[in-house]
């Protein structure tokens, strides 16, 4: 169940607040400079070893070999810079080698060590700086996480209780707490604070040592709280369910039920739970509920909240956490796939997004994600693979959608058609309203390639399923004005879709230009000046403009679109329009249509 308004964690701000502030604490650990900012002179000279790490996108390759201790650093910085944090903690380790009872490198290492995923030697850096600060409490925690994975709960919570207040103490202390007695076999309800997320853990604890009287609290005081973490009422529902707990999980449903009766995720869980049946337990949830798996969860679920509170190195520190407690939680490898995307890594987010085994529950929205990813890269013919490979062994009609969708927005419109009449085909006549978008698409990719009667039979039949959809009505609207045809029909729909959509640049230049066409220049120039507003670079909305002017009798100021129009093309990506702006600047401007042509065959009416 995803997070959302409804669904996630909502107005737990003190938890988010909680999150931030301990990420404030790892901050430090993670400040970088750009090498030339700090290295370079006022003549901008910069040193040789800055100027063999810079590269667009890039860090230093793996080959990269430093000659010094200085060298080592700088790459270091500079791959983290780069976020890319599996080089930078091998340089900082290399510079370790030569100083390594430097408390500062010490801190850094740990830190990058532990979000690269190399948490041995992030514990190996921890150990190194209790020994010469014992309460440090990034040091302790990450000490602590070895304890839970070896399950030594006693050695664990004297490093608990050695941990300062502050930052995240109010969150996951707790649970690492409540954890480690219950590793012990004792419920310590007492160390938890009056939060969602605490309830709800206190819950698991009592469902691992099989007390039903603090369970039945615990799953009451979480419902007193469900309008502000629906997410975790609801999996804990499914967990009493499959617990042999029915009673109760059903109470916890008909509150969510109550709380958000348009969800179809609650309400055909409740009716399974109803009729008796056993809901499927949410990815993040391990069918083992031991501390090992528990703590895991919590350090995910703070994770999610770093990522929405925009602390996304954070969030990689907290999920490679989680996943070092439980290696099988595939959420987290989707979250650091998320991290390493947000900041340009895609080959990193591919790994992790391809890695998914095709059992997993997110398996083929994370197939789509790399495919995504790769097209974003330009590699069309690698996310083609991917999508093609999905479509053939889970029969995935949205995958080949993507590749249509991919090849139309690379301009490579007859790829992009023939991967729209494949997903057609297997999607059957009549074409269903959930896939109305598909005929829309194949409509643009049909009148980019001049395939116009094919066109306006798909954008007519998307219309139907979406009367009221802005784009639609502005693109069949904007290709009639365009050919000269039922003008009255596409002013109509265009007026409509920029009353729905009254700040879009390009309606408001589809308006203009249909009024343009019915010779109504006075209407036609105010629309297409709004449009210059919000697109001042688009060289077809100034050349548009341009021709509205002069044939009004502005002709210094249509030719001024037109150059600014002219200045914004190339040979490369707009020759027609280029050569029309050359023509119009040299005299030969197009008059200004009388009557709509009547030469276009058309299915409009």
């Amino acid at each position: 169940m995803r997070w959302s308004k409804k669904t996630g964690y909502g107005t737990a701000f003190a938890v988010i607040a909680l999150a931030a502030g301990f990420a404030a604490g790892i901050s430090p650990y993670l400040a970088t400079e750009h090498p030339k900012s700090r290295f370079s002179g006022p003549s901008g000279f910069v040193p040789p070893i800055v100027e063999t790490l810079v590269s667009r996108n890039s860090s230093p390759s793996a080959s990269y070999k430093p000659e010094t201790r200085s060298g080592a650093y700088l790459a270091a910085r500079y791959a983290q810079s780069r976020h890319d944090w599996a080089q930078a903690a091998k340089y900082m380790k290399e510079v370790l080698e030569s100083d390594s009872e430097n408390i500062a490198l010490l801190k850094r290492h740990m830190v990058l060590a532990m979000g690269a995923g190399q948490v041995e030697d992030a514990i190996s850096s921890a150990r190194k700086i209790l020994d010469i600060e014992p309460d440090h409490g990034l040091g302790l925690l990450f000490a602590a996480l070895e304890d839970f994975k070896t399950a030594h709960y006693d050695q664990a919570l004297m490093r608990l209780d050695s941990m300062p207040d502050g930052g995240m103490s109010a969150y996951v202390l707790p649970l690492m707490k409540i954890w480690a007695h219950a590793g012990e076999g004792v419920f310590r309800h007492d160390v938890l604070e009056d939060l969602a997320i605490h309830h709800f853990h206190a819950a698991l604890v009592a469902m691992y040592l099989n007390e039903n009287t603090a369970l039945e609290k615990a799953a009451r005081d979480l419902i007193g709280k469900i309008e502000t973490a629906p997410n975790l009422a609801f999996r804990l529902a499914i967990l009493l369910s499959l617990h042999g707990h029915e009673d109760q999980a059903l109470t916890m449903m008909e509150k969510l039920q109550a709380h958000d009766p348009d969800s179809p995720e609650i309400t055909d869980t409740l009716k399974l739970i109803q009729g008796g049946g056993q809901p499927e337990l949410p990815a993040i949830i391990s069918s083992d509920l031991s501390p090992q798996h528990c703590v895991s969860m919590a350090l995910y679920d703070l994770a999610t909240l770093m990522i929405r509170d925009f602390s996304d190195e954070s969030a990689r520190v907290f999920s490679q956490m989680a996943l070092y407690l439980n290696p099988d939680m595939q959420e987290a490898r989707l979250l650091l796939a998320q991290v390493n995307a947000i900041n340009n890594r895609f080959d990193a987010a591919i790994a992790y997004y391809t890695a998914l085994r095709p059992g997993d529950e997110s398996y083929i929205a994370a197939q789509q994600q790399a495919a995504g990813l790769l097209a974003e890269m330009g590699e069309l013919e690698r996310a083609e693979i991917i999508l093609r490979k999905l479509a053939k062994d889970h029969g995935t009609v949205d995958a080949l959608v993507i590749v249509g969708d991919m090849y139309r927005q690379a301009e490579d419109y007859k790829k992009s058609l023939s991967a729209y009449d494949e997903a057609l085909k297997q999607i059957g006549t009549p074409v269903p309203a959930e896939y109305w978008h598909v005929l829309y698409a194949r409509g643009m990719a049909y009148e980019r390639l001049g395939q116009w009667n094919e066109a306006e039979t798909d954008l007519l039949a998307a219309l139907e399923f979406q009367p009221d959809h802005p784009y639609i009505l502005n693109y069949l609207g904007y290709a009639w004005a365009d050919r000269g045809v039922h003008l009255d029909r596409a002013l109509e729909m265009i007026h409509k879709a920029a009353e729905l959509r009254p700040t879009d640049g390009y309606i408001a230049d589809s308006l203009g230009w249909v009024y343009y066409r019915l010779g109504r220049l006075d209407d036609a120039i105010p629309a297409l000046e709004k449009a210059a507003q919000f697109l001042p670079y688009d060289p077809e909305v100034n050349a548009h403009l341009g021709d509205a002017y002069w044939h009004s009798g502005r002709r210094l100021e249509a030719r001024f679109q037109w150059e600014r129009a002219l200045n914004e093309t190339s040979a490369e990506t707009l020759p027609a329009l280029r050569q029309s702006l050359r023509d119009r600047l040299g005299g030969d401007v197009p008059p200004l249509p009388s009557t709509p042509r009547q030469s276009d065959v058309s299915r409009a009416d």
